[in-house]
């Protein structure tokens, strides 16, 4: 991010995007009982007691009663999936969109049908749309999983011919504009919204207001 903000970068189109909820399986993988004043301090010691307070206030204040399960997890995971993977995002993007107009970005919205494959039922992968899950739609990799892996829906093969379409025509040409991909810059922070059942449509300016506090706090742990 150091290097995307002092301008130094291959100055090319560039395509790139993120999950709902990029931290779950990690955060929801923590097994200890895990305590209110727990997450206060983890909050205080990886970005320190001022900018922690900045955060509480933009997130709301930590629940009072969870355990690893419910609500206390997956509120300290929103906080980690904006700071380590959405935001970062949206804030290179934005630095590269300044001196390079072809930039797009996605937003992967969908639990697969075939989630419960992936972890099991008592999974939170099944519930919410963790890392990694737009890959076999963004790339196509179906066809590299084993053999017992559920045939994905119609739709969600709508949308990965739809995606595959966008890449190929972004490869050819550097732009997805004729996909109705929008552009992405700092004005209107358009995402393409990967979700079915098709066609979806771009969203605007989506957690402005989360990003823009990590914006003013930085993105590096001191």
């Amino acid at each position: 991010i150091t290097q995307i903000e002092k301008g130094e970068f291959n100055h090319v189109p560039l395509y790139l995007g993120t999950v709902a909820n990029e931290t779950i399986p990690f955060v929801m993988g923590i097994d200890v009982d895990v305590k209110e004043w727990m997450l206060e301090l983890g909050l205080d010691y990886i970005f320190k007691k001022a900018d922690a307070k900045k955060i509480e206030a933009v997130y709301g204040p930590i629940p009072k009663a969870f355990n690893s399960s419910k609500g206390g997890m997956p509120f300290f995971s929103e906080i980690l999936t904006d700071y380590s993977f959405y935001c970062p995002k949206n804030h290179v993007a934005g630095k590269v969109a300044e001196t390079m107009p072809h930039v797009y970005s996605y937003f992967f919205d969908e639990v697969p049908s075939w989630s419960t494959w992936y972890k099991g039922a008592g999974s939170p992968c099944t519930k919410w749309v963790c890392h990694a899950f737009d890959l076999p739609t963004i790339f196509d990799t179906v066809y590299k999983m084993p053999a017992d892996f559920p045939r994905p829906t119609p739709e969600e093969d709508k949308l990965s011919v739809f995606v595959q379409n966008a890449i190929a025509q972004f490869m050819k040409t550097g732009d997805m504009e004729g996909n109705g991909w929008p552009r992405y810059n700092n004005e209107t922070r358009l995402l393409y919204n990967l979700s079915v059942p098709m066609p979806t449509v771009p969203i605007a300016k989506s957690r402005q207001k989360f990003c823009d506090l990590w914006d003013s706090v930085g993105y590096g742990r001191r």
